[in-house]
């Protein structure tokens, strides 16, 4: 079979259209072996947890551990997330500043990870499954500068 040497317009455009037709033959619709379920679904945001500050030391001396605790409520089901600590002071904060503990169930202390952004030492724990219902988490905290502070604290959604 020889082919011509000069197609026109029209040919070429016949010919990309019955290529197309096979390649588009490949892809026929599904077929269904049963009933189709059609339905909505509606994403919501998680509620916020509720969290209460208890045996907050107002002033510590320099070097001592003291202890606090967090009451966490979670009205969600069972989700990740982190604590956060955000401290900052009027001449400026060091890394070395403040260190936390957080208490595991197993009864252990585990030191939380630091890091700065600008005048703001942030303090944040592991991520933690926070079970649906009220559980309360003990801290250590420990001031290694002479100082006054200012500090945020908040469950922050884990990354």
């Amino acid at each position: 079979m020889k082919l011509p040497s000069h197609l026109t317009k029209t040919q070429i455009a016949l010919a990309i259209l019955v290529i197309a037709s096979l390649i588009g033959g490949g892809y026929a619709a599904t077929t269904y072996l049963s009933n189709v379920i059609n339905r909505t679904l509606e994403v919501q945001a998680p509620e916020q947890m509720s969290l209460t500050l208890q045996n907050w030391p107002s002033s510590v001396i320099q070097g001592l551990n003291y202890t606090f605790a967090l009451r966490i409520s979670n009205n969600n089901p069972s989700m990740p997330a982190k604590f956060e600590f955000k401290f900052t002071r009027a001449d400026g904060i060091q890394q070395s500043d403040i260190d936390l503990y957080l208490k595991d169930p197993s009864g252990n202390y585990t030191k939380l990870e630091k890091t700065i952004d600008g005048n703001t030492l942030i303090i944040h724990s592991d991520q933690i499954s926070f079970p649906t219902g009220t559980i309360t988490r003990e801290f250590i905290i420990n001031a290694n500068r002479v100082g006054s502070y200012s500090v945020s604290i908040a469950i922050a959604q884990a990354s």
